[in-house]
Protein backbone atom coordinates (compact mmCIF):
# COMPACT_ATOMS: atom_id res chain seq x y z
CA UNK A 1 0.00 0.00 0.00
CA UNK A 2 2.87 2.17 0.57
CA UNK A 3 4.07 1.96 -2.76
CA UNK A 4 0.74 2.84 -4.22
CA UNK A 5 0.86 5.95 -1.89
CA UNK A 6 3.89 7.18 -3.18
CA UNK A 7 3.18 6.46 -6.70
CA UNK A 8 -0.10 8.30 -6.61
CA UNK A 9 1.65 11.16 -5.29
CA UNK A 10 4.04 11.57 -7.76
CA UNK A 11 1.47 11.68 -10.45
CA UNK A 12 -0.43 14.25 -8.52
CA UNK A 13 2.92 16.38 -8.15
CA UNK A 14 3.68 15.96 -11.98
CA UNK A 15 -0.11 17.05 -12.71
CA UNK A 16 0.14 20.08 -10.31
CA UNK A 17 3.78 21.35 -12.12
CA UNK A 18 2.27 20.99 -15.24
CA UNK A 19 -0.64 22.66 -14.03
CA UNK A 20 1.11 25.64 -12.89
CA UNK A 21 3.07 25.72 -15.38
CA UNK A 22 -0.21 26.52 -17.36
CA UNK A 23 -1.12 28.92 -14.91
CA UNK A 24 2.02 30.77 -15.37
CA UNK A 25 1.79 30.93 -19.19
CA UNK A 26 -2.26 32.33 -18.62
CA UNK A 27 -0.77 35.47 -16.20
CA UNK A 28 1.80 35.75 -18.36
CA UNK A 29 -0.49 36.42 -21.28
CA UNK A 30 -2.49 39.18 -19.46
CA UNK A 31 0.61 40.64 -17.81
CA UNK A 32 0.18 44.74 -18.31
CA UNK A 33 4.03 44.71 -19.04
CA UNK A 34 6.44 42.85 -21.18
CA UNK A 35 8.69 40.59 -19.78
CA UNK A 36 11.96 40.80 -18.67
CA UNK A 37 14.00 40.92 -22.22
CA UNK A 38 17.56 39.91 -20.43
CA UNK A 39 15.86 36.78 -18.80
CA UNK A 40 12.82 35.12 -20.74
CA UNK A 41 13.56 31.96 -23.01
CA UNK A 42 13.53 33.62 -26.82
CA UNK A 43 11.22 31.80 -29.05
CA UNK A 44 12.86 29.74 -32.09
CA UNK A 45 11.20 32.76 -34.22
CA UNK A 46 9.39 35.65 -34.09
CA UNK A 47 8.39 38.55 -36.49
CA UNK A 48 6.67 41.44 -35.32
CA UNK A 49 4.85 41.38 -38.84
CA UNK A 50 3.25 38.21 -37.92
CA UNK A 51 1.54 40.03 -35.19
CA UNK A 52 0.45 43.42 -37.68
CA UNK A 53 2.35 45.68 -36.09
CA UNK A 54 4.38 47.12 -38.60
CA UNK A 55 3.74 50.42 -40.47
CA UNK A 56 4.05 51.01 -44.20
CA UNK A 57 7.11 50.07 -45.83
CA UNK A 58 8.54 53.31 -47.90
CA UNK A 59 10.98 53.02 -51.21
CA UNK A 60 14.00 55.51 -51.48
CA UNK A 61 14.30 55.11 -55.12
CA UNK A 62 11.43 57.09 -56.24
CA UNK A 63 10.80 60.03 -57.83
CA UNK A 64 14.70 59.77 -58.49
CA UNK A 65 17.72 57.47 -57.03
CA UNK A 66 19.02 59.00 -53.32
CA UNK A 67 21.22 57.25 -51.12
CA UNK A 68 18.86 57.98 -48.22
CA UNK A 69 19.14 54.47 -46.65
CA UNK A 70 20.22 55.51 -43.50
CA UNK A 71 16.84 57.67 -43.32
CA UNK A 72 14.47 54.99 -44.35
CA UNK A 73 15.87 52.63 -42.19
CA UNK A 74 15.68 54.67 -38.71
CA UNK A 75 12.29 55.95 -40.15
CA UNK A 76 10.47 52.37 -40.55
CA UNK A 77 12.06 51.73 -36.78
CA UNK A 78 10.64 54.46 -35.27
CA UNK A 79 7.60 53.71 -37.15
CA UNK A 80 7.48 50.36 -36.42
CA UNK A 81 8.27 51.13 -32.64
CA UNK A 82 5.48 54.10 -32.14
CA UNK A 83 2.85 51.57 -33.22
CA UNK A 84 4.06 49.01 -30.83
CA UNK A 85 3.67 51.56 -28.36
CA UNK A 86 0.47 52.05 -28.89
CA UNK A 87 -0.79 48.77 -29.03
CA UNK A 88 0.23 48.60 -25.59
CA UNK A 89 -1.05 52.22 -24.38
CA UNK A 90 -4.54 52.68 -22.30
CA UNK A 91 -5.89 55.25 -23.41
CA UNK A 92 -3.36 56.23 -26.16
CA UNK A 93 -3.88 60.11 -26.79
CA UNK A 94 -3.45 60.33 -30.02
CA UNK A 95 -6.69 58.77 -32.03
CA UNK A 96 -4.56 59.12 -36.00
CA UNK A 97 -3.82 56.19 -38.23
CA UNK A 98 -0.53 54.74 -38.30
CA UNK A 99 1.92 57.60 -37.76
CA UNK A 100 4.60 57.32 -40.30
CA UNK A 101 7.67 60.30 -40.71
CA UNK A 102 8.40 62.86 -43.63
CA UNK A 103 12.11 61.84 -44.67
CA UNK A 104 12.52 64.51 -46.61
CA UNK A 105 12.04 67.29 -43.21
CA UNK A 106 15.28 65.28 -42.43
CA UNK A 107 17.65 66.14 -46.01
CA UNK A 108 15.64 69.55 -45.76
CA UNK A 109 17.00 70.02 -41.96
CA UNK A 110 19.46 67.63 -41.44
CA UNK A 111 21.40 67.25 -45.03
CA UNK A 112 23.72 69.69 -43.26
CA UNK A 113 24.06 70.98 -39.67
CA UNK A 114 21.11 73.77 -39.13
CA UNK A 115 21.46 73.53 -35.79
CA UNK A 116 20.14 70.11 -34.75
CA UNK A 117 23.07 67.98 -36.39
CA UNK A 118 23.85 66.57 -39.58
CA UNK A 119 21.84 63.43 -40.16
CA UNK A 120 22.59 62.61 -43.28
CA UNK A 121 21.99 63.52 -47.33
CA UNK A 122 21.55 61.44 -50.74
CA UNK A 123 24.83 62.06 -51.63
CA UNK A 124 26.55 61.30 -49.31
CA UNK A 125 24.27 59.11 -47.24
CA UNK A 126 24.73 59.07 -43.43
CA UNK A 127 24.16 56.38 -40.43
CA UNK A 128 20.89 55.38 -38.89
CA UNK A 129 22.75 56.87 -35.01
CA UNK A 130 23.05 60.33 -36.94
CA UNK A 131 19.38 59.75 -37.71
CA UNK A 132 17.99 59.37 -34.24
CA UNK A 133 20.49 62.24 -32.92
CA UNK A 134 18.75 64.56 -35.33
CA UNK A 135 14.94 63.23 -34.83
CA UNK A 136 15.88 63.72 -30.54
CA UNK A 137 17.51 67.24 -31.29
CA UNK A 138 14.65 68.15 -33.42
CA UNK A 139 11.97 67.86 -30.69
CA UNK A 140 10.55 64.98 -33.41
CA UNK A 141 10.32 64.20 -36.17
CA UNK A 142 7.18 65.47 -38.46
CA UNK A 143 4.45 63.38 -39.64
CA UNK A 144 4.86 62.25 -43.42
CA UNK A 145 1.68 64.59 -44.10
CA UNK A 146 3.68 67.52 -43.34
CA UNK A 147 6.29 67.47 -46.31
CA UNK A 148 6.47 64.93 -50.03
CA UNK A 149 9.54 62.94 -50.26
CA UNK A 150 11.09 64.11 -53.16
CA UNK A 151 14.36 62.27 -53.18
CA UNK A 152 16.53 65.63 -52.96
CA UNK A 153 19.35 67.64 -51.59
CA UNK A 154 19.22 71.34 -50.88
CA UNK A 155 15.25 72.43 -50.27
CA UNK A 156 16.40 74.48 -47.35
CA UNK A 157 15.67 74.47 -43.99
CA UNK A 158 12.30 77.00 -43.03
CA UNK A 159 8.79 76.69 -41.47
CA UNK A 160 7.24 75.64 -44.81
CA UNK A 161 9.94 72.98 -45.66
CA UNK A 162 9.35 71.48 -42.29
CA UNK A 163 5.67 71.77 -42.63
CA UNK A 164 3.24 73.48 -44.58
CA UNK A 165 -0.34 73.69 -45.90
CA UNK A 166 -1.72 75.05 -49.56
CA UNK A 167 -5.02 76.41 -50.37
CA UNK A 168 -6.34 78.11 -53.51
CA UNK A 169 -7.23 81.35 -54.17
CA UNK A 170 -9.88 83.03 -56.19
CA UNK A 171 -6.95 84.32 -58.76
CA UNK A 172 -6.43 80.46 -59.77
CA UNK A 173 -2.87 80.64 -57.99
CA UNK A 174 -2.41 79.44 -54.57
CA UNK A 175 -1.03 79.99 -51.19
CA UNK A 176 1.44 78.02 -49.30
CA UNK A 177 2.30 78.50 -45.30
CA UNK A 178 4.27 76.56 -42.46
CA UNK A 179 2.27 74.91 -40.04
CA UNK A 180 3.19 75.66 -36.81
CA UNK A 181 5.38 72.80 -34.86
CA UNK A 182 4.09 74.18 -31.16
CA UNK A 183 0.97 76.13 -30.87
CA UNK A 184 -2.38 76.60 -32.73
CA UNK A 185 -2.57 79.35 -35.22
CA UNK A 186 -4.58 80.60 -38.39
CA UNK A 187 -2.60 81.71 -41.71
CA UNK A 188 -4.04 84.02 -44.31
CA UNK A 189 -5.65 82.55 -47.47
CA UNK A 190 -7.95 82.72 -50.12
CA UNK A 191 -7.59 86.57 -50.45
CA UNK A 192 -7.69 87.67 -46.86
CA UNK A 193 -9.52 84.72 -45.67
CA UNK A 194 -7.53 82.14 -42.86
CA UNK A 195 -7.04 78.92 -42.54
CA UNK A 196 -6.51 77.07 -39.19
CA UNK A 197 -4.14 75.07 -38.60
CA UNK A 198 -3.26 72.64 -35.53
CA UNK A 199 0.38 72.02 -34.29
CA UNK A 200 1.84 69.04 -36.51
CA UNK A 201 2.18 65.43 -35.51
CA UNK A 202 5.45 64.03 -34.69
CA UNK A 203 7.29 61.20 -33.22
CA UNK A 204 9.58 61.91 -30.48
CA UNK A 205 13.05 60.60 -30.05
CA UNK A 206 13.94 60.19 -26.27
CA UNK A 207 17.19 58.34 -26.55
CA UNK A 208 19.65 55.74 -29.05
CA UNK A 209 21.97 53.32 -28.87
CA UNK A 210 24.15 50.89 -30.34
CA UNK A 211 23.76 46.91 -29.87
CA UNK A 212 27.31 45.30 -28.75
CA UNK A 213 28.35 43.73 -31.95
CA UNK A 214 29.64 40.90 -33.88
CA UNK A 215 33.56 42.42 -32.95
CA UNK A 216 33.24 43.54 -29.74
CA UNK A 217 31.39 39.91 -28.40
CA UNK A 218 31.36 37.97 -31.34
CA UNK A 219 28.53 37.08 -33.71
CA UNK A 220 25.82 34.40 -31.62
CA UNK A 221 26.40 36.59 -28.59
CA UNK A 222 25.45 39.74 -30.83
CA UNK A 223 22.29 37.93 -32.63
CA UNK A 224 21.27 37.33 -29.01
CA UNK A 225 21.45 41.26 -28.42
CA UNK A 226 19.54 42.08 -31.24
CA UNK A 227 16.67 39.19 -30.84
CA UNK A 228 16.38 40.55 -26.79
CA UNK A 229 16.33 44.51 -28.11
CA UNK A 230 13.90 43.17 -30.87
CA UNK A 231 11.32 41.41 -28.95
CA UNK A 232 11.71 44.34 -26.06
CA UNK A 233 10.66 47.38 -28.17
CA UNK A 234 10.78 46.54 -31.36
CA UNK A 235 12.51 46.60 -34.60
CA UNK A 236 15.89 47.88 -34.66
CA UNK A 237 18.43 48.94 -37.56
CA UNK A 238 21.41 47.46 -38.80
CA UNK A 239 24.41 48.39 -41.25
CA UNK A 240 25.22 45.93 -43.57
CA UNK A 241 26.46 44.88 -47.12
CA UNK A 242 23.99 45.20 -49.54
CA UNK A 243 25.69 43.13 -52.36
CA UNK A 244 23.63 39.70 -52.17
CA UNK A 245 20.44 42.09 -52.30
CA UNK A 246 21.18 43.59 -55.45
CA UNK A 247 19.72 40.47 -56.92
CA UNK A 248 17.57 38.67 -54.09
CA UNK A 249 14.12 37.53 -55.24
CA UNK A 250 13.04 35.67 -52.37
CA UNK A 251 14.17 33.16 -49.79
CA UNK A 252 17.20 33.18 -47.92
CA UNK A 253 20.12 35.56 -49.46
CA UNK A 254 22.85 34.10 -51.28
CA UNK A 255 25.93 33.94 -48.34
CA UNK A 256 28.46 36.44 -48.04
CA UNK A 257 30.48 35.89 -44.86
CA UNK A 258 32.46 38.52 -43.24
CA UNK A 259 35.91 37.07 -43.99
CA UNK A 260 38.01 39.53 -42.23
CA UNK A 261 35.75 42.67 -42.71
CA UNK A 262 34.09 44.64 -40.21
CA UNK A 263 31.18 47.12 -39.75
CA UNK A 264 32.87 49.95 -41.82
CA UNK A 265 32.70 48.02 -44.70
CA UNK A 266 28.71 47.95 -44.81
CA UNK A 267 27.19 50.44 -47.57
CA UNK A 268 23.38 49.88 -46.34
CA UNK A 269 21.05 50.49 -43.76
CA UNK A 270 18.04 48.06 -42.94
CA UNK A 271 15.30 47.65 -40.22
CA UNK A 272 15.60 43.99 -38.44
CA UNK A 273 11.87 43.03 -37.38
CA UNK A 274 12.51 39.71 -36.98
CA UNK A 275 13.89 35.90 -37.17
CA UNK A 276 13.03 32.25 -37.77
CA UNK A 277 14.65 29.39 -39.02
CA UNK A 278 13.87 27.85 -42.70
CA UNK A 279 15.42 24.18 -43.81
CA UNK A 280 17.45 24.34 -40.76
CA UNK A 281 19.11 27.42 -41.25
CA UNK A 282 18.63 30.65 -39.11
CA UNK A 283 17.62 33.70 -40.44
CA UNK A 284 17.06 37.47 -39.44
CA UNK A 285 13.74 38.74 -41.48
CA UNK A 286 15.08 42.55 -42.64
CA UNK A 287 13.04 45.23 -44.57
CA UNK A 288 14.31 47.10 -47.29
CA UNK A 289 13.68 50.24 -48.35
CA UNK A 290 13.38 49.76 -52.30
CA UNK A 291 9.62 49.44 -52.54
CA UNK A 292 7.44 46.17 -52.07
CA UNK A 293 7.95 45.10 -55.36
CA UNK A 294 11.61 44.10 -53.83
CA UNK A 295 12.02 40.64 -52.74
CA UNK A 296 9.35 39.49 -50.82
CA UNK A 297 6.80 42.02 -50.33
CA UNK A 298 9.34 44.57 -49.07
CA UNK A 299 11.30 42.08 -46.60
CA UNK A 300 14.02 39.73 -47.27
CA UNK A 301 15.97 37.20 -45.19
CA UNK A 302 19.50 37.24 -44.02
CA UNK A 303 21.53 34.66 -42.57
CA UNK A 304 21.78 34.97 -38.48
CA UNK A 305 24.09 34.46 -36.25
CA UNK A 306 27.46 33.97 -38.96
CA UNK A 307 27.63 38.06 -39.29
CA UNK A 308 26.70 37.37 -42.74
CA UNK A 309 27.14 40.66 -44.85
CA UNK A 310 28.23 41.92 -40.93
CA UNK A 311 24.64 42.21 -40.64
CA UNK A 312 25.58 41.32 -36.44
CA UNK A 313 28.44 44.44 -36.52
CA UNK A 314 26.40 47.48 -36.32
CA UNK A 315 22.88 47.99 -34.76
CA UNK A 316 21.29 50.72 -33.39
CA UNK A 317 17.70 51.00 -31.93
CA UNK A 318 15.68 54.31 -30.40
CA UNK A 319 13.52 54.87 -27.65
CA UNK A 320 10.36 56.24 -28.34
CA UNK A 321 9.84 59.95 -26.14
CA UNK A 322 5.91 60.05 -27.52
CA UNK A 323 3.82 60.69 -30.37
CA UNK A 324 0.93 62.95 -31.81
CA UNK A 325 0.19 66.84 -31.74
CA UNK A 326 1.04 68.99 -28.74
CA UNK A 327 -1.36 70.17 -26.69
CA UNK A 328 -3.89 68.58 -28.95
CA UNK A 329 -3.31 65.26 -29.29
CA UNK A 330 -0.23 64.30 -27.81
CA UNK A 331 0.68 60.70 -26.36
CA UNK A 332 3.89 60.68 -24.14
CA UNK A 333 5.66 57.61 -23.62
CA UNK A 334 6.33 58.25 -19.48
CA UNK A 335 4.44 60.23 -17.11
CA UNK A 336 5.49 63.27 -15.24
CA UNK A 337 7.99 61.44 -12.64
CA UNK A 338 9.44 59.36 -15.75
CA UNK A 339 7.84 55.95 -15.51
CA UNK A 340 6.52 53.99 -18.33
CA UNK A 341 3.10 54.84 -19.44
CA UNK A 342 0.34 52.25 -18.89
CA UNK A 343 0.50 49.37 -20.66
CA UNK A 344 -2.43 46.51 -21.65
CA UNK A 345 -1.58 42.74 -22.86
CA UNK A 346 -0.83 42.91 -26.52
CA UNK A 347 -0.63 40.75 -29.97
CA UNK A 348 2.73 39.70 -29.22
CA UNK A 349 2.38 38.49 -26.12
CA UNK A 350 2.43 35.08 -26.88
CA UNK A 351 5.62 34.86 -28.57
CA UNK A 352 7.16 34.78 -24.61
CA UNK A 353 8.13 31.69 -23.01
CA UNK A 354 8.78 30.75 -19.13
CA UNK A 355 12.31 31.18 -18.28
CA UNK A 356 11.48 27.38 -16.81
CA UNK A 357 9.65 24.76 -18.31
CA UNK A 358 7.99 24.17 -21.30
CA UNK A 359 5.05 26.44 -22.63
CA UNK A 360 2.14 25.50 -22.59
CA UNK A 361 -0.94 27.64 -23.98
CA UNK A 362 -4.40 28.64 -21.56
CA UNK A 363 -6.73 26.62 -23.99
CA UNK A 364 -5.03 23.77 -23.28
CA UNK A 365 -4.72 23.67 -19.36
CA UNK A 366 -8.27 21.97 -19.06
CA UNK A 367 -7.07 19.41 -21.39
CA UNK A 368 -3.61 18.85 -19.09
CA UNK A 369 -5.99 18.88 -16.36
CA UNK A 370 -8.36 16.24 -17.70
CA UNK A 371 -4.80 13.94 -18.64
CA UNK A 372 -3.37 14.01 -14.88
CA UNK A 373 -6.57 13.07 -13.49
CA UNK A 374 -7.61 10.14 -15.88
CA UNK A 375 -3.51 9.33 -15.13
CA UNK A 376 -4.40 9.45 -11.82
CA UNK A 377 -6.88 7.42 -11.42
CA UNK A 378 -5.96 5.03 -14.18
CA UNK A 379 -2.77 4.00 -12.33
CA UNK A 380 -4.75 4.32 -8.78
CA UNK A 381 -6.99 1.23 -10.31
CA UNK A 382 -4.05 -0.92 -12.11
CA UNK A 383 -2.14 -1.09 -8.37
CA UNK A 384 -5.33 -1.86 -6.42
CA UNK A 385 -5.79 -4.95 -8.68
CA UNK A 386 -2.45 -5.89 -8.08
CA UNK A 387 -2.22 -5.60 -4.81
CA UNK A 388 -5.67 -7.49 -4.62
CA UNK A 389 -4.47 -10.52 -6.99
Amino acid sequence: MRTTQMLLLALLATAQARLANVRAHEDLAVTTKPPDAKTTKLPKSFSWRDHNLLAPSWNQHVPKYCGACFAFGAAHALQDRTKIARARVKDDAYNGPDLLVAVQVLLNCGGEDSGWGKAGNCHEGGSATSAYKWAKNFKGWPSATCFPYQAEDGLGCSGDTICRNCMPTTGGEHACWAVPGDAGDAHPCDDGGTCATSPYPRIVVAEHGKLPGSKEIGAQKASEAIQREIIRAGPVTCNLDAEPLLTYVNGIAAANPPLGRGANDTDHVVEVVGWGVADGKEFWEIRNSWGEYWGEAGFGRVLRGVDDSMIESSCTYAEIGGWGAPGVSYQAASDEDGDAIELVSTPASWVWEPAVGGVVEPSRAAVVLLVAVVAFFVAYLMLRRREAS
